[in-house]
Order: structure tokens, then sequence, then C-alpha cells
């Protein structure tokens, strides 16, 4: 139950790790029962979050979410 905290499966949960919608064809059963008693054990670098202080002490944790200007310089937001 507490996977649907990071985890959408069928379109419901919250998107801030991978869908688990057919998970179970995706992985081995010793993998995913692994997966489901150590869930931090192994992210992928696209879930990892970024912790940034600002020069004023400010702190903001959160997932870095690629984007370009039109210009087309690319940004992390």
């Amino acid at each position: 139950a507490a996977c649907s905290r990071c985890h959408t499966l069928d379109g419901r949960g919250t998107a801030v790790g991978p869908d688990l919608t057919g998970i179970g064809r995706r992985m081995d059963r010793a993998r995913l029962l692994e997966s489901i008693l150590r869930p931090s054990r192994e992210v992928a670098p696209q879930y990892v979050p970024w912790t940034l202080v600002t020069t004023d002490g400010r702190v903001a944790v959160g997932l870095p979410v690629e984007v370009r200007d039109s210009a087309g310089t690319e940004h992390f937001v």
C-alpha cells in the first residue's frame, strides 16, 4: 500500500517513481521481492532526488526535469 506514495499502478497513485503496471512481466520474482522489501536499494537515476542549497541557505529537494528554452538551451528545474 505504501508503494502508491511514489508509484502509479493502473493509473492510480503518484508519479514520483516508475509506473508499476505490468512490473511482474518486466522483473523476475527474486528482483521483484527484493524491490518490495528494500525499495530504496535500487533507484533509477531519473528518480534520484536532488538537494539544492541556495547562497542564502534555503534548501529545495526534488527531481530534476529537463526543459529547453526558446534558444534550445537545456535547463533543469
